[in-house]
């Protein structure tokens, strides 16, 4: 299986876009904090370039789309493939009856909290939805849940024109996002099981999401929603991995049977 390596284009510029749609007291918190990690003989003015997050034509500053993923008051304005599709099926498949839908719009970390609190109101722990006797209990971990959620918002292709979807099922929850793995990882099964690489497809993004405390850019993302859906549930999380897409399954916390989790790998 071949790979696609990371792409440059989280750092093309935006041109329909101007600096003043972004989050500017965002934008200045996440400047000051990588100042504290940078040299200091680079000046202020020259972070937000350096960061990918601008592209600098005389006194024009053009954000890019790292920028606006991160940092935007609209991205979706500019870039509509980055809405996140949440669905809540009735049933086991997609043929089943819709419950609710969501169309999920805004920077990368208000998708992050719009998709778990969406999640949260779907199962197990919704008062709407569930006895009043397992109000404590969860289906889905919101730890695991937003590990799922960085990860295939950070590492999605940003040239691709599908969006990142969110399935939750009776049984399950899916998370696709379009792009496959980065290059090179010879066995993806056992990698999904140990980790230890971080390769991401976006090291803009990445870089940003680890800043703001939704990331490590340590490799254990993937070993980390094994180990803790095996605790969970009865079976292991089943990553599906191509060169076009990954799409992440969890199974729900109320299929707890004897017996540990296993990984489940489909090429």
């Amino acid at each position: 299986m071949s790979f696609l390596t990371p792409s440059s284009h989280e750092t093309s510029t935006v041109t329909t876009a101007t600096f003043a749609d972004l989050d500017t007291d965002a934008v200045n918190a996440y400047i000051e904090a990588r100042l504290r990690r940078l040299p200091t003989h680079i000046q202020p003015a020259d972070i937000a370039v350096r960061l990918g997050l601008v592209v600098a034509s005389g006194p024009r500053q053009t954000p890019t789309v790292c920028a606006l993923y991160l940092f935007g008051v609209a991205p979706q304005w500019f870039l509509p493939q980055l809405t996140l599709g949440c669905v809540r099926i009735a049933g086991l498949t997609l043929t089943d009856p819709v419950v609710a839908r969501a169309d999920l719009e805004g920077p990368l970390p208000s998708l992050v909290t719009r998709a778990t609190q969406f999640v949260s109101e779907y199962t197990l722990g919704s008062s709407q939805t569930m006895p009043k006797q397992d109000s404590n209990r969860s289906e889905y971990d919101p730890a695991l849940l937003q590990e799922v959620l960085v990860n295939a918002l950070v590492h999605r292709d940003l040239r691709s024109p599908g969006r990142t979807l969110l399935r939750l099922f009776d049984d399950r929850l899916e998370v696709w996002n379009p792009g496959g793995f980065p290059q090179p990882i010879d066995d993806v099964e056992h990698f999904a099981e140990e980790g230890g690489i971080s390769l991401p497809r976006n090291p803009f993004v990445a870089l940003g999401a680890q800043t703001l405390g939704l990331g490590e850019q340590l490799g254990r993302g993937l070993p980390k929603i094994h180990h803790a859906v095996r605790d969970l549930a009865a079976t292991g999380p089943i990553f599906r991995v191509s060169k076009e897409d990954v799409c992440v399954t969890l199974p729900s916390g109320l299929s707890l049977l004897s017996g540990p989790g296993r990984v489940a790998f489909q090429n």
